[in-house]
């Protein structure tokens, strides 16, 4: 998942009355969908300077006066979520490379985890784990100075440790700009970007600059192609048309895939809580068909940046009644303009992989499981159409889903197997889904206790 985005919390030193405006810069095309920017000029018409920024760099911090030193900004940092409940994810983003130590401090002032290390320019991700509910301190040092931050543990990890992930592929770190600016100076900004291999310049954006603020490039091209709804969808395996991304409760940002007339995340759910905020309790060995609980995948903390939780089915439903309606209409555990995939949808995404021929794996319908798996991960295999076999040649639909594996009453197939969640009920203590392994060119239609953890995948209302 990247699936987490790098949200930027400054530690900033003023200098002089000096102001910092915060400029951000993001591209569209003509249908509103998000494009790459390669780079973006900014000219100060007024003061007869520009500076050109670079992707990934799509920031530039300027500085309210004339002949005053720089902002001093070497760290950004951020902890999501936060509260947790005994895990989280600390980003941390340095704008070159520097010797960092983290320790994280109990309220007696007790250090009970610590890392150092040297850090290079770029955003850095690592694993917070704490095993008694209560407030801590993170304290963030550098040869720049030192930064506490606080901490509301509410869960039990079971240990105290803090645990280096590596580098992201979050937004870089705003650039600073040692130029002379003052509020209401005239500016010009224009961005480049390319499609299909031509260089395009976007529509120039004029302003007497304020404050901080977004600028939003349009460029004259889109790459959204309008579908009839037969045949092959062009725009299969893109981002989906106006929902690039989308973002839980937690903060959690996760991708987008068009397939079909269906627009599904490309990563598996990882909030700990509802969209309003309540807390889905966190289990071990606990199984309930009443009561709602999320899972870590393979009973390890360390695997639900990339795999998601598990939940049973109470925990997905949150308390909506079942469904087999398309769309299903059942919010459920997704985030708001989203809901649960119905069995009647699930058997949509299979028909339309099934029907087209590139999709297929051996002229059979029902070989998807290649399509629509990752190319990385799975067990090998030396069955020809398994999902393990020749995994370079899988996730043609992009629909990317990962071994994840499940629980039910004991941690397995992980690494080997992709279990999903239905919000159709068979009875009181079953319940429909999809499940498929390494050694399988197609998937079943399971029928899974409601105590069961399995994996989510939600769909676009």
């Amino acid at each position: 998942m990247k699936r987490i985005l790098c949200l930027l919390v400054s530690f900033v030193s003023y200098f002089a009355f000096a102001q910092t405006v915060t400029l951000t810069f993001t591209g569209v095309d003509q249908l509103n969908d998000h494009v790459q920017l390669d780079s973006v000029a900014v000219t100060n018409l007024t003061r007869g300077w520009q500076e050109v920024i670079y992707y990934p760099d799509t920031i530039l911090q300027l500085t309210n006066g004339v002949g005053i030193e720089a902002v001093s900004q070497a760290v950004f940092a951020n902890i999501s979520p936060n509260p947790f409940d005994g895990t989280s994810v600390l980003m941390i983003q340095l704008s070159k490379a520097d010797d960092v130590k983290l320790q994280m401090l109990d309220m007696q002032g007790r250090s009970i985890a610590q890392w150092s290390g040297l850090l290079g320019t770029g955003c850095h991700e690592f694993d917070i784990a704490l095993a008694m509910p209560q407030i801590y301190a993170l304290k963030i040092t550098t040869h720049t100075g030192q930064k506490s931050m606080k901490m509301i543990n509410k869960g039990n990890a079971a240990t105290n440790h803090i645990e280096y992930k590596g580098l992201t592929n979050a937004k870089s770190v705003a650039l600073q700009s040692s130029k002379p600016f003052v509020f209401g100076d005239f500016m010009e900004y224009v961005g480049y970007a390319t499609f299909n291999g031509n260089a395009y310049e976007s529509m120039r954006i004029n302003i007497q600059q304020g404050t901080t603020q977004t600028h939003v490039l349009q460029f004259p091209f889109s790459d959204y192609t309008p579908w009839d709804g037969t045949g092959t969808n062009p725009n299969d395996g893109m981002a989906c048309h106006g929902m690039p991304t989308l973002t839980d409760y937690d903060g959690n940002t996760y991708l987008t895939v068009q397939i079909g007339s269906q627009c599904w995340m490309r990563e598996n759910l990882a909030t700990s809580h509802y969209s309003n905020g309540e807390v889905i309790p966190l289990g071990t060995t606990e199984s309930s068909v009443t009561y709602p609980y999320r899972y870590c995948p393979g009973n390890d903390s360390n695997n639900v940046s990339y795999h998601g939780y598990y939940y049973n089915w109470t925990a997905i439903m949150h308390g909506a009644q079942s469904s087999n309606a398309t769309p299903s209409g059942v919010q459920g555990i997704c985030p708001t303009g989203w809901h649960l995939p119905s069995n009647a949808e699930w058997t949509e995404l299979s028909d339309y992989v099934g029907a087209q021929m590139a999709y297929q794996c051996g002229g059979y319908s029902g070989n998807i499981t290649k399509a629509i798996s990752t190319a990385k991960d799975w067990i090998p295999s030396n069955e020809t159409c398994a999902t393990g076999f020749d995994l370079y040649t899988n996730n043609s639909t992009g629909f990317s889903a990962l071994p994840s594996g499940g629980y039910s009453s004991q941690y397995d197939n992980f690494g080997n197997g992709a279990c999903f969640w239905s919000c159709t009920s068979i009875d009181s203590y079953y319940a429909r889904g999809r499940s498929w392994y390494y050694y399988q060119p197609t998937w079943s239609v399971t029928q899974n206790g409601k105590n069961n953890g399995r994996s989510v995948r939600c769909l676009m209302n």
